[in-house]
Parts: C-alpha cells; sequence; structure tokens
C-alpha cells in the first residue's frame, strides 16, 4: 500500500483505501491512510466498527459522495 502511494506520488492523506476486511482497515491504519470499510462485503457491520474504520459506507451511493467531498477537499 505504501509502495503504491509512493509511486503515485501521492501523500497518506490524499488517498482513502476502500475494503470489506478486517486486514483492509488494519493495512490502512499502518500505513496512516483513511478507510473506508464497505458493508455490504465479506465481514458484517459489527466486526468491521469493531475495528474502527474512518468511514463506514452502506451503499455506493454513500461512497460516491464520499469520494466527491473528498476530491474537492484535496482540489
Amino acid at each position: 500500500m505504501r509502495k503504491i502511494v509512493q509511486q503515485s506520488k501521492l501523500h497518506p492523506e490524499q488517498v482513502i483505501y476502500i475494503g470489506d476486511q478486517i486486514i483492509d482497515i488494519e493495512s490502512a491504519h499502518r500505513n496512516r491512510i483513511a478507510v473506508a470499510a464497505v458493508t455490504w462485503g465479506f465481514n458484517s457491520e459489527s466486526v468491521l466498527v469493531a475495528h474502527q474504520p474512518h468511514y463506514l459506507i452502506h451503499s455506493v451511493q454513500q461512497l460516491k459522495i464520499l469520494l466527491l467531498t473528498s476530491q474537492s477537499r484535496l482540489a
């Protein structure tokens, strides 16, 4: 994850990692990257919440809004 961010010439605060598993949240936390956990994937919502993602996403529409508002903040 860190290598991809560096190769893309981005800073960790410019990235949101999207995942549906505990390992996604843990990896993002280790790399100081914001993480959005989606509730329609591998792990249940309660399991995801226990691992403290920065964002908990329940729909594709919610994800779209997060990405659009995040993009405008970084521009």
